[in-house]
């Protein structure tokens, strides 16, 4: 229901919006992918537009949607653990394991405001540990030219592109290697998104 919700609120607007890279998403197995944010706006476009059903890794990435958009998103995100008490709900990397192990995808956002640069988004190392656990593939998504995305009707028609890459998958053995693969995929989402 979200996902058509939010298509009709995109063909509402008279938008152009172009996916590139659908094919390259793994089908029948979860995934993590990990976004830049270039609009307040990407949670809606991107919960229109991915190719597998998902869970938003932290309602933090709800954050400046406006309240209408933010309750059409809410049940997108990693819902919390029963019974954990610390802390309460479960961490997020707990979260994020739980939405992995339940055969759904998870989108995950850098922590900051929209429009910080790929290459200097700061994304949780969580994440990365809950793919590396599961084995899951990590798809790095470039988000382009939504900026000013659903802000301002009447204003010229502008083109949002949305591009994943192939996925990344990984061995790691210690902190340092999730580290370079976080750094792996915010290469890699700067070279989608640039």
């Amino acid at each position: 229901m979200v996902r058509g919700t939010a298509r009709s609120i995109l063909n509402l607007s008279g938008e152009s919006l172009l996916v590139h890279g659908a094919e390259l998403v793994p089908r029948g197995q979860p995934v993590v992918f990990f976004a830049n944010r270039a609009g307040c706006f990407d949670p809606l476009l991107l919960a229109a537009s991915l190719p597998s059903r998902f869970f938003i890794a932290d309602s933090t990435a709800l954050a400046g949607l406006p309240p209408d958009a933010a309750f059409l998103l809410r049940p997108l995100v990693v819902p919390p653990l029963d019974g954990e008490i610390a802390p309460p709900g479960g961490t997020l990397r707990q979260r994020i394991l739980q939405g992995l192990e339940s055969g759904r995808s998870v989108l995950v956002f850098p922590d900051g405001p929209a429009g910080v640069p790929p290459h200097l988004s700061r994304f949780r190392l969580d994440a990365i540990h809950a793919a590396v656990t599961t084995y899951a593939a990590i798809i790095p998504v470039g988000v382009r030219g939504t900026s000013k995305a659903l802000q301002v009707f009447g204003k010229p028609k502008t083109e949002w592109n949305i591009r994943l890459g192939a996925p990344i998958r990984a061995q790691v053995g210690d902190d340092r290697e999730i580290v370079n693969l976080r750094e792996r995929v915010r290469q890699a989402i700067a070279e989608l998104a640039g």
